[in-house]
């Protein structure tokens, strides 16, 4: 995808996202849900849904990804890319401009390079959950997210909060995580079948004044 990411001042949540489905898997085949929003948010995407099983006794066989973000157009793209433990990251600058690359916390904390237009720089393969916000020194407009979660079974919401989780749910109990880049995460519990609509009830909250 080329479509250059959009931002609103007055809404930094509203944008178009491009997001990093990085490896070929299954089709979306899942269960769906919907994330509600406060009152006022214009674009419900870029909210990262996961769920894993709380059994003990289930062991899932979780993949690492590859993915690939590039300095393009003066922005980052995709915008977010959502990975599992021992994903590797290739950056790159497709710019003619010298660019920076700079992570202060989460699983890529402590990453500060230059970014050589025109070239591959260098691979980096995140080990911890979490999530980091990509910026550059140098262009205050640079901004994406690499959020690592624990599952591949793993979606994004699209504009209306909606979502299709890309595998069944594991074995009960699960847990769903929700990370948005400016709200705060959510976590929510589902012990059997009867509460699964659950899935349509989570909300974000806000401590924004919209």
């Amino acid at each position: 995808m080329k479509a250059s990411p959009e931002s609103n001042p007055m809404f930094p949540f509203s944008r178009t996202l491009l997001i990093g489905w990085l490896l070929a898997g299954p089709a979306l085949a899942g269960p769906t849900g919907q994330i509600a929003f406060p009152e006022g948010y214009p674009d419900k995407s870029g909210a990262v849904v996961s769920v894993r099983s709380l059994d003990p006794s289930h062991k899932e066989n979780v993949r690492p990804l590859r993915a690939r973000i590039e300095q393009l157009g003066m922005q980052y793209r995709p915008y977010i890319t959502v990975l599992t433990p021992d994903s590797v990251i290739d950056f790159r600058n497709d710019d003619r401009d010298l660019h920076s690359l700079k992570a202060s916390s989460g699983p890529l904390a402590g990453l500060q390079t230059v970014m050589i237009p025109k070239r591959i720089s260098f691979k980096k393969t995140v080990k911890t959950l979490g999530a980091s916000e990509l910026l550059c020194d140098m262009h205050a407009q640079m901004k994406a997210y690499v959020v690592v979660v624990p599952t591949n079974n793993f979606a994004i919401t699209n504009a209306a909060g909606k979502f299709t989780l890309p595998e069944k749910l594991p074995p009960f109990p699960v847990e769903m995580h929700v990370w948005h880049e400016i709200l705060p995460e959510k976590t929510l519990s589902i012990r059997s079948d009867a509460e699964l609509d659950l899935l349509g009830k989570i909300k974000l909250e806000t401590w924004l004044p919209l």
